[in-house]
C-alpha cells in the first residue's frame, strides 16, 4: 500500500445485479452477475482501482482534496453517468450513505434522490445524464484515515425499453488529513 499524498480507490464490493424498474411499476429483466454477489466480492478481497471507476454500464466517482486540514470544510462531489446506451434512472431511488467515516464530521450519514416523483432530494443533480451528490466534510484528526461510502442507483437502456439495472459500488480511499494551522 502506498501512503502519502496518494489517495487510494478501493472497490469493495462486486455490482448489484438486482433489477429495477424503468417506470416504477415493477421488475424490469434481470441477469446472471458474471462478477458475483456483494458476498463473494467481499470474501475475495479488496480491489483497488484508479478514479473514476467505470462499469459496463456506467461511470462513478468521487471527486475530493487529495490532502485537507483539521477543522476545514471541504466537499467530496459523487458523479454517476451512463454509458451509452445506459442512463441514470431516475425513477429509482437512489441512496448514497457513509460507511467508514470514524474521523471525520458530516451534517447526515446518508443522502437520497430519484424515486417515482424524480425528486432531486438531497442530490445536486438527479436526472437521466447524471447523479451527482456533493456532500461537506469537515476532518476532526490529523493523520491517515480509511474513508468509505456506498452509493445505489439505477441505470436504464435506452435502446431496448425496459431493460434496466441496480448498481451498488462502495468507494473507499485513505484520506490524508493535515494538523490545524500553526499559531
Amino acid at each position: 500500500m502506498v501512503a502519502g499524498r496518494r489517495v487510494r480507490w478501493l472497490v469493495v464490493l462486486g455490482l448489484g445485479w438486482a433489477a429495477a424498474s424503468c417506470n416504477g411499476a415493477g421488475p424490469g429483466p434481470s441477469e446472471p452477475a458474471p462478477e458475483g454477489t456483494a458476498a463473494d466480492a467481499s470474501a475475495a478481497g479488496v480491489e483497488v482501482a484508479a478514479a473514476p471507476v467505470e462499469g459496463e454500464h456506467y461511470v462513478v466517482e468521487a471527486r475530493r482534496e487529495d490532502v485537507v486540514r483539521v477543522g476545514e470544510e471541504t466537499r467530496v462531489v459523487f458523479v454517476v453517468s451512463g454509458r451509452e446506451p445506459w442512463h441514470v434512472n431516475p425513477d429509482y431511488r437512489a441512496k448514497l450513505a457513509a460507511v467508514v467515516v470514524e474521523h471525520f464530521a458530516l451534517a447526515a450519514s446518508e443522502w437520497r434522490a430519484g424515486g417515482p416523483d424524480r425528486e432531486v432530494g438531497d442530490a445536486v443533480r438527479c436526472d437521466e445524464t447524471e447523479l451527482r451528490f456533493e456532500v461537506p466534510v469537515v476532518p476532526l484528526d490529523a493523520g491517515e484515515w480509511p474513508v468509505e461510502f456506498r452509493f445505489k442507483f439505477g441505470l436504464c437502456d435506452s435502446v431496448h425499453a425496459g431493460e434496466c439495472k441496480v448498481r451498488e459500488k462502495v468507494l473507499g480511499w485513505t484520506w490524508v488529513v493535515a494538523g490545524g494551522e500553526a499559531g
